[in-house]
């Protein structure tokens, strides 16, 4: 079972680093200010 990880700040210079080396090890969330409407594949 993976880990639920919820990144604030998702689209961000630094967030989206973390997202991409964390995305095939946990279930991840992104929050931002500025939602990045790329990635929006996989919302439930």
């Amino acid at each position: 079972m993976k880990p639920k990880v919820l990144l604030a700040g998702g689209t961000g210079y630094i967030g989206k680093y973390l997202s991409e080396v964390i995305e095939n090890d946990a279930e991840l969330f992104t929050i931002s200010k500025y939602p990045d409407n790329k990635k929006t594949d996989d919302v439930e």
